[in-house]
């Protein structure tokens, strides 16, 4: 058995839109390349939309979060083989853009974990990924709960790479050791009221009156959690960590 994704072209020009194009050349790249990545089986094009072929999967991250309590030795195998495949993204500067719990499919029997949905996925340049008139950039490609500092306030702080991922991934792990994300909010500025107030060293939030305030302080902040997500990363993979903390 196998699922199709089924991704509708232009009604106006019946053609492919720029997203579909990256998505569908990108998963032909990555085929057969990397055990915890999503693969291509197979692709086909119709008049009226693109169908991709994948292995059918028991469920996803968030499923499989929610159904009982994740024990320390599969949470850490999740933890190992979702961050290997991240990590061979980021070796050939490719950022995911919607790194969170129900794009990572689930096998339970072996327990295995791949990522997938390419759809938001950029090749990124050295200094970061930046907007073209061709391919307009925007922040909210990636889901609000897993979106990095620098992405939140993209407009005020400028462009953001690879990194960004390394937080959304962050969140994730997060999120399968507490069973939730851990910082929720409706709207962008709340998001980082709500990190910050969580990580300390920002008490009062009256900087978010004003986006200059906003500017420096997310500039102060942001390469320090990232750091922090980094190293409690790196420390899961090399076994001196679990998710239980």
């Amino acid at each position: 058995m196998f699922a199709v994704k089924v991704m509708r072209k232009r009604r106006e020009t019946a053609v492919m839109t720029g997203e579909q194009c990256r998505e569908l050349s990108l998963m032909k790249t990555l085929k057969d390349k990397h055990p915890n990545l999503m693969p291509l089986l197979g692709w086909r094009e119709t008049s009226f939309d693109i169908q991709l072929f994948m292995p059918l999967y028991d469920l996803n991250l968030r499923q499989f979060i929610k159904r009982e309590l994740v024990p320390p030795k599969a949470g850490k195998d999740i933890v190992l083989q979702v961050f290997s495949g991240v990590s061979y993204l980021q070796d050939r500067s490719i950022l995911h853009r919607d790194i969170k719990p129900p794009n990572i499919l689930m096998k339970c029997q072996p327990l295995a974990a791949v990522l997938g949905d390419f759809g938001c996925s950029r090749e990124v340049l050295p200094g970061g990924l930046m907007d073209t008139n061709d391919q307009p950039m925007t922040p909210r490609m990636v889901t609000l709960w897993y979106r990095a500092p620098e992405i939140l306030i993209k407009d005020e702080y400028g462009p953001y790479g690879l990194p960004s991922d390394l937080w959304s991934l962050g969140i994730t792990f997060a999120e399968l050791e507490k069973g939730h994300a851990p910082f929720q909010h409706k709207h962008e500025l709340g998001m980082m009221a709500t990190i910050w107030a969580s990580l300390g060293g920002y008490r009062e939030h009256a900087f978010l009156r004003t986006s200059e305030n906003v500017r420096s302080r997310a500039a102060l902040c942001t390469k320090q959690v990232q750091l922090g997500i980094q190293i409690w990363a790196g420390f899961c993979r090399v076994g001196l960590c679990s998710v239980e903390g």
